[in-house]
């Protein structure tokens, strides 16, 4: 073998340094996009659940009082109350939570449920995604049960009665209440 082929060219020295560096630099970006990402997907997953269970826990609430209207107030309340329970604040998370009631009669009553918006950065780098912000909404639309006060209501309104008194003894329950 000739000598020159394992003296190493002066114009070389570095090089692999050099390729070493940018593709690491490059593969450590990408990493941290990807991480950047992951984090606001499970933020995202978190503010869900807790909008989730805020939902459930107005979907099932129910007093069995005479008054609807403050029955539904007291749902709203407790699904507050439930939302507030998750330390969402903890992990950046400062979301618009909405608690949208049911209107005895109306068609929008299916959509009565909550919730919550808010706005991430898209990644922490301004070279990919130019710093702009997303904004990440969920509804839970899980449709309030009607309450027991407006059930007996409906029972007393069918079975003809002109006056439907809370003393009044109804025990038909067959209209999907």
């Amino acid at each position: 073998m000739p000598l020159g082929m394992f003296i190493q060219n002066k114009k070389e020295e570095g090089q692999a340094t050099i390729e070493f560096l940018l593709v690491f630099a490059f593969a450590l970006g990408v990493t941290f996009i990807f991480l950047s990402l992951a984090i606001n997907a499970t933020q995202g997953y978190m503010a869900k659940y807790a909008n989730y269970m805020a939902s459930r826990a107005f979907l099932t609430f129910d007093r069995s009082n005479t008054n609807v209207e403050s029955n539904i107030q007291q749902a709203e309340r407790v699904a507050r109350q439930v939302y507030e329970s998750y330390p969402l604040g903890a992990f950046d998370i400062n979301a618009q939570f909405k608690v949208l009631k049911p209107t005895l009669g109306a068609s929008s009553s299916l959509f009565s449920g909550t919730t919550i918006q808010f706005q991430k950065r898209l990644t922490p780098f301004r070279i990919v995604g130019g710093g702009a912000m997303i904004i990440m909404y969920d509804e839970s639309f899980l449709t309030k049960e009607p309450v027991r006060p407006a059930c007996w209501r409906g029972i007393c309104n069918a079975l003809g009665q002109s006056s439907c008194e809370v003393g009044l003894d109804i025990t038909l329950f067959d209209n999907g209440c």
